[in-house]
């Protein structure tokens, strides 16, 4: 009767082995990163960004900078999630729609510029400029001021540094003075004209 016992416990403890090797999850010598667009972007939040509005399964809601005259105000976009920095740019840089238009709106970066490479560690956004966008003229204060509200309204954007050719350039902040170093959404905030207007 012990022997029986004994061949039962061992098929048992057997049967638990076997089935527990099959169902686990492979090991790995090292993990692996994951790209900042494929995570959730409810997992990307930062309470010191202005946090973007969305419903369950809908498009998230985010603002963009226009040119409104001599100033500018932030105007409601929406996009499928989840909403990264280059997404919210890309949208801006499409211009304004033609409602947008009809309200007098416009964009002070130029028609066709473009931005290369658009790179997140932590709250800091670095974006490669092209030419285009850089010689931007009278209007370059406003065209930079537009790229950093887009960009800082994306969660856990804080400050934005621009380059050139790989290369950190200034640019022109909202009291017209040049920074070079990075920018924050406060340095533009004087431009924004008062959403009652």
């Amino acid at each position: 009767m012990k022997a029986g016992k004994a061949m039962r416990r061992a098929a048992i403890v057997t049967a638990v082995v076997v089935c527990s090797a099959g169902c686990g999850v492979s090991e790995q010598s090292r993990p692996d990163p994951i790209d900042r667009a494929d995570v959730p972007f409810q997992l990307l939040a930062s309470t010191t960004s202005p946090s973007p509005t969305t419903t369950l399964n809908g498009p998230v809601a985010f603002p963009v900078a226009l040119v409104d005259g001599d100033g500018l105000v932030l105007v409601e976009r929406a996009v499928d999630p989840p909403l990264v920095p280059r997404v919210a740019l890309e949208s801006l840089l499409e211009g304004p729609t033609a409602s947008e238009t009809a309200e007098g709106l416009s964009t002070a970066i130029p028609a066709g510029a473009g931005i290369g490479a658009v790179r997140q560690k932590g709250g800091l956004l670095t974006i490669e400029l092209g030419r285009t966008v850089r010689g931007a003229g009278p209007d370059e204060i406003q065209a930079i001021g537009q790229l950093v509200l887009t960009a800082t309204a994306v969660a856990g954007v804080e400050r934005v540094r621009f380059r050139v050719g790989g290369e950190p350039v200034q640019v022109p902040i909202g009291d017209g003075t040049i920074s070079s170093g990075p920018v924050r959404r406060t340095d533009y905030e004087r431009l924004l004209r008062s959403q009652s207007a």
